[in-house]
Parts: C-alpha cells; structure tokens; sequence
C-alpha cells in the first residue's frame, strides 16, 4: 500500500465529515474524471478528502487533483483480490471517514466481498457509470456484483436511461436512489484564443478542411471502426464533404489500433484519419474542431467528453445508447444516430457539418443543464445532509 498525502495542507471545516472516493484506478475515462471532479469540489468546499485507488499506474489524470487531496494506493494483487476489502476497510475507519462513495461496480465488489459487518457510522454511496455491457460475460458479472449493494446504500445514477436499463435488465431497483446529470467546469472548458490553423497544421490538415472530432479511448465499444466505415461513406456518398478528416483522442491497445490502421489503409483513408494519443489538455481539439461524435455501442452512459464539446459550440452527433437522448436536444446542439449503422452515422455528420446551428445556445445548454456547479450541488446535498 501507498499513500501520497496531500501534497498542500488540508483545510478542513469544523464538523464536517471526512468523505472517501473510491475508482479502480486513473484511467483515463468519464467515471474516473468524474470521480476527480467530485473530489476537488469537496476540497474546494472544505470537506476533508481522501481517494482510494486499487490499482497503481502513471495517469495524465494524476495532474487533474487538487494537491491538498490524500492518495491511497491499496494495489491490488489479481483483478479478484479478495483480501484488499480488508486493508481498505482499515483505512477507513483509521481516517476516521464518514462518507464512501465507490465509484463502479468492480471496486464496489472488491470493497465488499467477504466483508459482513457494515460499520453503521459510515454511510456509502454507489455511483454507476455504464450501462450496455460490453459482452454477456460482463452483463453476468454485473448482475452478481450488484449483489454487494445494500439496502441502506444510496445509488446515484447519471441519466433516466441508465435507471431504466439497471430496472428491467438487471431488475435492479434500490430503495435509496437519485439522477443526477454529470456535468463539466465551464469556466475551463470555454472558447479562446488558440488558432485553429496552429492544430491543424500540426496534423497535417488544410485550413479549409473540416474535422469530426471522436475523443474516447479506443476500445472495441467506442466503435471507432463504424467510425471509420462512416468516414468512407461520407465521402461517397456526399461527394462535398471529401476533404472530412476524423480525429481520435484517446489511447488503446497497440495491437487493436494497428487493427484500426490497417482498415484504414484498406479504404484509402489514411491522409484523413488522425490518431492524436492521449492528451493532457484536450481542449485545442474542441477549438479545430467542427462537430464532435460518438459512435459507441455499448457501456457508453452520459459523456463528459460530448459534455466539453458542446461548451465549444460544437454540434454532437452521438449514437443512440445510455443518455444520449438526455444529452441531445435535436435541432438545437445535434443528432442522434443508430448505434452500428453506418449509413445513420454518416447522415448526422453529413447534416451536422452543414448546419448553422448556433454556438452560444450549445454552450447555454451545458450551461444550464449540465455544469458541474449544478452538478456538485445536487450531490453535496444528497451525501452531506
């Protein structure tokens, strides 16, 4: 085990109880981010904070927490530890923390398994982030996982899709739970001053070209060979829109992204899809960019990333699974498409890139709807009170 204290002196408010945030580790992804989010928030407010991590690795998300934040590494020694409970659970009562909220089922399971007795002074919260699993495999490992969650437990879901799905395909129904949004700091995701020709340049794209921008990590759900397959017909079939590129954001598997590249090659697509890695600041991205996209299939739920897009103005084009249609107002900030269609995908660029929708109303929406303002709020009244 490691513990990184915080790396600035804590300020903490006279009784006000200590909270714990609980991830698997700092991947770089929507429910890590939103568990950084979270944490700041508190700090930021005076709540004495501490994140768990079962699972060590170097992460640009690392740079993203707020210094005065306590880090504890309670490694993992196989993806089912069974004893990490332990350890976790002593570190617990020895900050003497009141308030758990587990981020995922995963480290939900390894929070809980073999541990019976439930410390009644603590109170815990279970904050879940997927929705279509991605194999059949993973939807029986859910459904045993969601087992560990108990009756005095509080589930906090992302979006009203995401309730309905856990209700009818995991008959999944909490006594104890709320919806709340996830939201972004609009303040740091806002237009400046970067030019849109320096990016461009950089990756070797015309000024007077359009770019689809698709920040995910690339994994087999993201759907970024649909991604692909779309560009192609694209270009086929709206013969104005040849000089599309798409870009990725994201990191993956060597070997899935060689995958990628080689299908790539095989539709003479090369010059026109960019892979950009993963990005410590990702907004220069959203400043080129003209719509934003995601072509996901499943897991998919209630996207920070569309979330930071649309703070940019940017029309979203997003398939139809988890929150999308939450998300999406159509004719105002974007398109829904039909998950695995092509020919669905390709048309809701084809419409997007055209359209004149207007950037302050996309922004207006994020802003009254999904900030992380609003969303903290609702949360510090659900876990404080």
């Amino acid at each position: 085990m490691n513990v990184i204290p915080g790396r600035q002196q804590k300020i903490v408010m006279n009784n006000t109880p200590s909270i714990a945030i609980v991830l698997n580790g700092l991947y770089v992804g929507g429910a890590e981010k939103f568990g950084i989010s979270l944490a700041n928030k508190f700090i930021e407010k005076g709540v004495g904070t501490t994140i768990f991590l079962f699972k060590k690795f170097d992460s640009p998300l690392f740079d993203q927490i707020d210094k005065r934040i306590e880090l504890v590494y309670i490694n993992r020694k196989s993806k089912y530890d069974f004893i990490l409970h332990e350890k976790f659970n002593t570190e617990i009562v020895k900050r003497n923390i009141q308030k758990v909220i587990i981020i995922g089922l995963l480290p939900l399971f390894l929070s809980r398994v073999f541990s019976f007795k439930k410390n009644k002074s603590i109170d815990y919260f279970i904050s879940l982030h997927s929705t279509i699993p991605a194999s059949f495999k993973i939807y029986l490992q859910n459904l045993f996982f969601l087992r560990f969650i108990r009756k005095t437990d509080t589930v906090f879901f992302i979006c009203k899709n995401q309730k309905k799905f856990y209700n009818q395909q995991y008959y999944f129904r909490p006594e104890q739970f709320d919806v709340i949004y996830n939201g972004v700091d609009v303040d740091y995701f806002q237009p400046g001053e970067i030019s849109k020709n320096n990016k461009k340049e950089s990756m070797g794209i015309a000024f007077t070209d359009k770019i689809i921008l698709l920040v995910a990590t690339i994994r087999e759900e993201k759907g970024h060979t649909y991604a692909i397959e779309s560009l192609k017909k694209l270009h086929s079939k709206y013969p104005g829109k040849i000089n599309t590129h798409l870009v990725f954001v994201g990191g993956g598997e060597e070997n899935y992204i060689k995958q990628l590249k080689e299908t790539i090659s095989s539709y003479l697509l090369t010059p026109y899809v960019h892979f950009e890695s993963i990005q410590k600041d990702v907004r220069p991205y959203y400043e080129t960019a003209d719509i934003f996209t995601l072509t996901s299939f499943s897991v998919e739920t209630f996207s920070i990333a569309a979330l930071e897009a649309m703070c940019y103005g940017l029309p979203i084009s997003l398939t139809n699974i988890g929150g999308a249609s939450e998300m999406i107002f159509e004719g105002k900030n974007g398109k829904l498409s039909k998950a695995k269609d092509v020919d669905s995908i390709a048309n809701s660029w084809a419409e997007l890139l055209d359209s004149n929708l207007n950037k302050k109303d996309i922004r207006e929406i994020v802003i009254n709807n999904f900030s992380l303002e609003l969303m903290f709020a609702k949360y510090n009244e659900a876990i404080m009170q």
